[in-house]
């Protein structure tokens, strides 16, 4: 499993991509397979933890330098383990871009998930790169908006323990968005529905790089203290901690 190289698996707090690669690489290893994990620095897992570059790269996410980088040499250790006569059987990759585009110079097949939607940008490349590994979508409607010449061999949706997160029928009197400040993520519309429903609204998650014109736009403005409130990254929180604010 190549994950991106940004952020530590599990993640500490924000971190989506690595949470799915976390929990998929555990279930997987349940399930009887053998495992390694090619990811950011600090990671830990029950699979064998491969780590590529030196430090995490929370900052400079999409940066292509450290991608690249950190794509090459798995490549090169999965090059490597192919000829010691030990290959892998697949690659499942979740890093972006640069593992799909050189997927074609891998012998061990390699299948990549969409974690990001279809633009005209994105399609365009996926289009121009199809023939090089087959695709997985996180959902039917993602399946359905891919360019034709995209080989999408299933629809894997985004696993949750749902144990994790009990149902409350007694709430507290709030509404609670976690996600990055950007529009894809879409704060700017939970405001919005917070306004009309009359509602108090948290918002929680990271202000990442390129990202700070649509915070100071989109959300700053309507911030203050009795309605709309960010309270910026949250961190994860073990069983044992002090609790996390009840679910609403």
């Amino acid at each position: 499993m190549l994950a991106p190289p940004w952020i530590s698996i599990p993640p500490p707090a924000y971190g989506g991509i690595e949470q799915v690669v976390d929990l998929l690489a555990t279930e997987f290893i349940r399930r009887g397979h053998t495992v390694t994990l090619f990811a950011a620095a600090e990671s830990r897992s029950t699979a064998h933890v491969t780590t590529l570059l030196d430090r995490q790269h929370p900052d400079e996410i999409q940066m292509a330098l450290y991608e690249a980088e950190h794509t090459a040499r798995a490549f090169d250790d999965i090059d490597a383990a192919a000829a010691d006569g030990h290959p892998y059987d697949i690659v499942h990759d979740h890093s972006g871009f640069t593992a799909f585009a050189f997927a074609g110079r891998l012998a061990t097949p390699l299948v990549h998930t969409l974690h990001g939607p279809f633009t005209r940008e994105t399609s365009a490349f996926y289009a121009r790169n199809a023939g090089k590994a087959s695709v997985l979508a996180l959902s039917e409607y993602q399946r359905s908006q891919a360019p034709r010449q995209l080989d999408v061999v299933g629809v894997v949706h985004n696993p949750i323990i749902v144990e994790d997160f009990p149902f409350r029928a007694d709430k507290d009197d709030y509404l609670l968005f976690i996600g990055r400040m950007n529009d894809d993520k879409g704060p700017h519309r939970a405001i919005a529905a917070a306004r009309r429903a009359g509602m108090r609204l948290l918002l929680a998650g990271p202000v990442q790089p390129g990202q700070s014109e649509f915070f100071e736009s989109e959300v700053e403005p309507h911030l203050d203290s009795e309605g709309i409130e960010y309270i910026g990254e949250v961190e994860k929180r073990s069983a044992s901690s002090t609790p996390a604010p009840p679910p609403c």
